[in-house]
């Protein structure tokens, strides 16, 4: 059964539940929350969730995402480690976890610190990761493949937007930058043939997403467009219907399970939030925005600690 969640507002039918708008280490049964104030991060021109549809995810994962919108936050990406364990992005630079090695935590602190936007955490299938924040800016763990850190410090040096990383369940990879640039090693031909297909068309791919046994989904042309490979077929009929609502699609993340959350947007909504990003940098640049302030959380049982107690 699949759930889908709108900012306040859960109904329920026999496909899906409704509900829109939108290193950790060893945290038995609990998860972190790192929160923010503001709502919109200045340093790109991601929009976040509209409608959030989710299928047998951990229910932990289940109710934090929950928990966001009755806050009214509107989530970014989703990433589920693949031995259990995973991460949800909000409101720019806020973030769930559970489960996430202590470095990452780390990482994603120090980002969320200097509000920068997290655009998405990304996991190889053993284990390694990395986080692509702002326009190019990435943190890696130190076991990270070196074949794929050396392009993206070449993609950094350049100062081109990385646009998504993903790897298959057997190691490939994809890199996908700019305006129609991309990097592959060992991936799926039907899909470097629709990388393809797609540049030669001059459309600009957002995101890529595998599944565990490298099934396929890409999004380009703004999430106006979408192309897959085995997948499952109740995230294609989702995926369906919320396009024949003229909606567009930010992202898929997938379980290790195989179960999933997709992210879709309005396009009014969409249109609404680009041009509030160019109406706050406007008012950055006059100094009339005042940026508040962060507080970290750690929710374990009933126990809750403020950063300034925490240990």
């Amino acid at each position: 059964m699949a759930s889908i969640y709108k900012q306040n507002n859960m109904v329920n039918n026999f496909l899906v539940q409704h509900i829109s708008k939108g290193t950790g280490r060893f945290f038995a049964s609990a998860s972190i929350a790192i929160s923010i104030l503001s709502t919109i991060g200045l340093s790109s021109s991601r929009v976040w969730a509209d409608y959030v549809y989710t299928n047998n995810i951990p229910s932990l994962a289940q109710t934090d995402i929950q928990t966001i919108d009755k806050q009214g936050g509107s989530i970014g990406n989703v990433v589920f480690a693949p031995k259990g364990g995973f991460g949800i992005v909000y409101n720019s630079y806020g973030y769930y976890t559970s489960f996430l090695p202590q470095e990452l935590l780390n990482d994603l602190s120090t980002i969320n610190k200097q509000q920068k936007t997290i655009n998405s955490i990304v996991f190889t299938p053993s284990g390694q990761w990395i986080v692509i924040y702002g326009n190019n800016g990435f943190y890696n763990s130190t076991n990270f493949p070196q074949d794929v850190t050396n392009k993206l410090l070449q993609i950094n040096k350049q100062g081109i937007r990385i646009n998504s990383v993903a790897f298959t369940p057997y190691g490939g990879w994809v890199i996908i930058y700019g305006n129609n640039r991309s990097y592959s090693n060992n991936i799926p031909q039907s899909l470097s043939n629709r990388i393809t297909n797609i540049n030669k068309a001059n459309q600009i791919i957002n995101n890529i997403s595998f599944t565990n046994n490298a099934g396929w989904i890409t999004i380009y042309n703004n999430g106006s467009n979408a192309a897959w490979d085995n997948i499952p077929q109740l995230l294609i009929s989702t995926i369906n219907k919320r396009y024949a609502e003229n909606d567009s699609l930010n992202s898929v993340a997938f379980a290790p399970n195989n179960g999933w959350v997709l992210l879709f947007n309005n396009l009014i909504t969409q249109n609404q939030q680009l041009l509030y990003q160019q109406l706050l940098y406007q008012q950055l640049l006059n100094n009339q925005l005042t940026q508040s302030g962060n507080s970290i959380i750690e929710r374990s049982e009933a126990t809750k600690c403020e950063v300034s107690s925490c240990k």
